[in-house]
This record gives structure tokens, C-alpha cells and sequence, in this order.
């Protein structure tokens, strides 16, 4: 006797469709070759929104990297670079929070492209084992992520629709990612390695100005005119306070 079978429940059925989603972008992401997902990112985002979402989820994923290489490097210019990037990117990411806050925009994921990068690189640095082979892979993948955020940069240069937020990307972000991508490469030169897949010489869009150190911003704070600039501290050049209750990066 024929019995009809039960109706999934919609719930369920949205669950499943959530997984084979995520399974499908992390299939394609995985064959997809290291410059060809900077591409990606650099095109996912569509907003201002989507700008800010980006960069803090590049901001995260660096801060999160280097805590491993402070645990796991043993190059002593391999740990200092860790270190410089955990205190410059935290900076940049209470920076951009500030922008976000001050002009009013609330960051969005654009996708998971960027995520399932990081994860499989995260996984990578934690499956190495500490040492010589450790460092060379941070600093390769270093090249790989700040080549990455550049292109980001550059596609966001030129889809932000704030002027606050475009200045911002093009005199203080992009040449802070600029000056960290130069110092990686360095180091990678010293400890006899390659340049990594997908970390070309950064294109010349957007201002080549060459940004105070340490005070790159995360998501896109920054400087958006003489009375708008938000410094290290949290305030801008007026003296307004923008941090509100956010811890203040020494």
C-alpha cells in the first residue's frame, strides 16, 4: 500500500539548504587558485556596508594569525612583524568602527568567500608544525592576505559611495597595507623563500600616499578632511571624541 511521504519541515528544509550553500562556496573556493580569490572578495562587496564588513573580517583574520605566530614563530623579524600586525590591525579596526559610527553605516558580511579564505588558511598555520617551516608559511600567507586586501581596497575605492569613506581607503588604509605587504616580502626574502601565489606587486590605484605607521584604520576609518581625521586616540583633529566606550589602543 502506498504511503505518502511525510512533508519535510520548512525549517529544516531551510537548514539543509544553508549547509549545501556554505559546502558549495567552500568547494569553490578551494579550487580556486590564490589570485583569483582576492578577485573574489575584492567583488563581493556592493556597499558601503559591505565595505566595512569586509575589512574588519581582514582585520580579524590578521589579528588572529598573528596571535598564532606569536605562539608558534621562532624568526625573531617574523614574531616582530606579528606583533606589529595585532597592534596596527586592532587600531585599524577601532578606527573603522569610529567612520561606521560617525557617518552612520552599520557593516555587513557582502559573503562568505573571505571567511572560508581565512578559515582554511587559520587551519593551515594551526596543522604546522613551530619553527622554520612555520614562519615561511606565516609570511607567505601574509603576502597572500595583504595582496588580497589591497584588491579590496581597490574595489571599494571605487564603490564607496561616502567621500568620508573613499578618502579614508585611498590616504590611510591603502598605504598602510601597502607598507605591511613591502615589509613581508622582506622578510620572506631573508628567509630564502618565493614570493607566494597571488602577491603580485600591488596595483597603483587609489593614492600612494604614504600613511603615518600604526595609525592605518580598520574597515575604512580614517581621514575624511582636516576637521574630520580620526588619529590613534579616538578623536578627531576637532577634539571630538568618536571612540565612545572602545577601549583606546596604546
Amino acid at each position: 500500500m502506498y504511503r505518502p511521504h511525510p512533508r519535510r519541515p520548512l525549517a529544516t528544509s531551510t537548514v539543509l539548504l544553508a549547509a549545501l550553500a556554505a559546502c558549495s562556496t567552500t568547494s569553490q573556493t578551494g579550487s580556486m587558485s590564490s589570485s583569483a580569490q582576492s578577485a573574489r572578495v575584492g567583488i563581493s562587496v556592493r556597499d558601503d556596508a559591505q565595505i566595512f564588513g569586509a575589512l574588519h573580517a581582514s582585520n580579524v583574520g590578521e589579528i588572529t594569525s598573528a596571535m598564532t605566530a606569536q605562539q608558534k614563530g621562532t624568526d625573531s623579524a617574523v614574531k616582530s612583524f606579528a606583533s606589529m600586525m595585532m597592534s596596527e590591525h586592532s587600531n585599524l579596526d577601532q578606527q573603522g568602527t569610529a567612520l561606521a559610527q560617525q557617518i552612520g553605516v552599520t557593516p555587513s558580511a557582502p559573503d562568505s568567500t573571505l571567511n572560508v579564505q581565512q578559515r582554511t588558511e587559520a587551519d593551515a598555520l594551526r596543522s604546522a608544525a613551530a619553527g622554520a617551516q612555520f614562519d615561511r608559511l606565516y609570511i607567505s600567507q601574509q603576502i597572500t592576505d595583504h595582496q588580497r586586501t589591497l584588491n579590496l581596497i581597490d574595489e571599494s575605492i571605487a564603490r564607496a559611495q561616502r567621500p568620508e569613506l573613499k578618502t579614508a581607503l585611498q590616504s590611510q588604509v591603502r598605504p598602510a597595507v601597502t607598507q605591511h605587504l613591502a615589509r613581508a616580502r622582506q622578510i620572506q626574502s631573508s628567509l630564502g623563500g618565493g614570493v607566494a601565489a597571488g602577491a603580485g606587486s600591488p596595483s597603483n590605484s587609489g593614492s600612494a600616499a604614504r600613511g603615518p605607521s600604526g595609525s592605518a584604520m580598520s574597515g575604512g576609518a580614517g581621514s575624511t578632511s582636516d576637521s574630520t581625521r580620526i588619529n590613534g586616540s579616538g578623536t578627531t583633529s576637532s577634539g571630538a571624541d568618536t571612540s565612545g566606550s572602545k577601549t583606546k589602543t596604546p
